[in-house]
């Protein structure tokens, strides 16, 4: 599940107006028996909960021309990593990059792959410690 800041606060029914809060009701919904929990947060980066770890990533400054699509971006990023059977930092940078490139462009996809392989190399990526 990714919800966004703004969806997650409006399932926990408060506002989620910090990293704890955000995580503390990520690790809610995680409790109700999902697995991967991504809360996407913009500029700001994506919190991921799966199997009890947290991971955060930082996108690039970007400049931004339009962020329509760019969390379905992220989820299809999340699922080819997957799929890869890809670390999880690595399923995570690729998701970010990807994202990330996807708000730079109006127009869909990627002309070269290097693109985004060179910008998830520059995502900061944290472990986070969480109640998970």
């Amino acid at each position: 599940m990714k919800p966004n800041e703004v969806e997650l606060s409006a399932w926990a029914g408060k506002p989620l107006d910090d990293e704890a809060s955000l995580m503390a009701a990520g690790e809610e919904l995680a409790a109700t028996g999902i697995e991967h929990v991504v809360i996407s947060r913009g500029a700001e980066g994506v919190l991921w909960l799966n199997n009890g770890n947290w991971l955060k990533a930082v996108p690039p400054k970007m400049k931004v021309v339009s962020t329509v699509g760019a969390g379905d971006t992220l989820v299809a990023g999340m699922c080819w990593g997957l799929y890869k059977e890809n670390s999880p930092q690595d399923v995570l940078a690729f998701a970010t990059a990807l994202s990330a490139l996807a708000v730079s462009q109006v127009s869909v996809g990627v002309p070269d792959i290097s693109d985004v392989k060179a910008l998830a190399d520059r995502v900061e990526m944290n472990a986070l410690a969480g109640k998970a």
